[in-house]
C-alpha cells in the first residue's frame, strides 16, 4: 500500500521547519473549555428609596423581578426527579470527540507495577463531578470504565473504543529510552487481553533505537487494531533522535514500510503453519490490514515540565 509521505519535520514542534509538503497531523487540538454547569453566583439585591418606601431594583442581574430571588444558583437539584438529573447531565456534556490517552511513567516491579494516565484534551469537568454524572455522561456518549492491571491496586479511567487513541509517548516508561516493541510488548501486561483486543487506534513515538525485527509479534494480541500511528517525534523525545530527524534520517517512509514488512512476515508464518492455528487459535493471528502511518503529532503541550 502506498506510504503517507511527506518532508522533513526535522525540528521539534516548538521550532517547526517549513515545508512544501508535510507528515500529516494528527490530533492538532485547541484547548476548549468544556461545557459545565453554571457556577453559584453571589447577587446581592439593592434598593432604591421612594415616596411609598424602598423598592427592589429592577435592573439588577440575576435577580426575579417580583420576588428578589437569586436565579444564578440552584440548591435543590438533587430533589430533582432522577431521569430529569440524568438529562441535564448529558446536555452539560461535550458532543463525543476524540481524545489522546497517554500513559506514561510505567514501572513494572514483583509488587509494584504503576503507570500514570492522561487525557488530551481533559475530560469534561462534568464527568468528575458526581457518580451520578459520571454515568450520565458515559451513557451518552458510549465507552466504559476499564483498568489497568497496576499493583497493588489497579488504576481505572475512562476509554471510548470508538472514538480515543492511546498514546505510548517517549516518557511511557520511567528512567528509560523505551522502543516501540517495548512499549507495545507491555501492554500486553497493562491492559487485560478482552480491551486490548478492542483497541482500535494506537499512537507510538518514534525512539531511534528499534530495529522493528519483533514489534509484530508485540501486535498479536491487538486483534481489532486498524492504524498504528508511528509520531515521529514528541515533547520528551531524546535530542539525538530530534538532531537524526532534522539531517534526514530516518527517510520518510522508512519506519512505516519496516514495521508492516515485520507484520506481513509474521502473519505468513502463522499462515503456512497449521499446526500452530490448532493450538493456538485465531489468538495467534495478528489483526491483518492494519495501517501504518508516520505523522506529526502535535497535542498542545503547555509546558514540558507536567508530570
Amino acid at each position: 500500500m502506498p506510504h503517507q509521505r511527506t518532508a522533513s519535520i526535522r525540528s521539534p514542534p516548538h521550532k517547526r521547519v517549513k515545508s512544501s509538503e508535510e507528515r500529516p497531523e494528527l490530533g492538532q487540538y485547541r484547548s476548549h473549555p468544556a461545557p459545565t454547569m453554571p457556577a453559584t453566583v453571589t447577587t446581592t439585591a439593592t434598593t432604591k428609596p421612594t415616596e411609598c418606601g424602598e423598592v427592589l431594583d429592577r435592573t439588577t442581574v440575576g435577580i426575579l423581578y417580583s420576588t428578589g430571588v437569586d436565579l444564578t444558583s440552584f440548591h435543590r437539584f438533587s430533589e430533582l426527579d432522577k431521569n430529569l438529573r440524568l438529562k441535564i447531565w448529558a446536555l452539560a456534556a461535550h458532543p463525543p470527540r476524540t481524545h489522546f490517552i497517554e500513559i506514561y511513567h510505567y514501572t513494572a516491579a514483583v509488587y509494584n507495577i504503576s503507570a500514570r494516565l492522561r487525557y488530551v484534551p481533559p475530560l469534561p469537568s462534568v464527568f468528575s463531578a458526581t457518580s451520578e454524572s459520571r454515568q450520565a455522561v458515559i451513557s451518552a456518549q458510549g465507552g466504559e470504565v476499564i483498568s489497568l492491571v497496576t499493583r497493588p491496586h489497579r488504576t481505572e479511567f475512562y476509554l471510548n473504543f470508538q472514538h480515543d487513541i492511546l498514546f505510548l509517548s517517549s516518557r511511557f516508561a520511567s528512567g528509560l529510552h523505551a522502543s516501540e516493541t517495548y512499549r507495545l510488548r507491555e501492554m500486553e501486561s497493562l491492559v487485560p487481553y478482552p480491551h486490548l483486543a478492542r483497541l482500535r487506534r494506537i499512537v507510538v513515538t518514534y525512539s531511534g533505537v528499534d530495529d522493528y525485527s519483533r514489534i509484530a509479534f508485540s501486535m498479536r494480541w491487538l486483534k481489532q487494531l486498524e492504524t498504528l500511528y508511528v509520531a515521529m517525534m514528541d515533547w520528551w523525545s531524546k535530542r539525538t533522535v530530534t538532531r537524526l530527524l532534522r539531517k534526514g534520517v530516518p527517510g520518510q517512509g522508512t519506519v512505516a514500510m519496516k514495521i508492516e514488512r515485520n507484520l506481513a512476515d509474521l502473519e505468513g508464518e502463522e499462515t503456512d503453519d497449521d499446526s500452530d492455528k490448532e493450538e493456538f487459535g485465531d489468538s495467534s493471528v495478528t489483526k491483518r490490514n492494519v495501517r501504518v502511518v508516520e505523522v506529526e503529532l502535535r497535542l498542545e503541550e503547555g509546558e514540558k515540565k507536567c508530570h
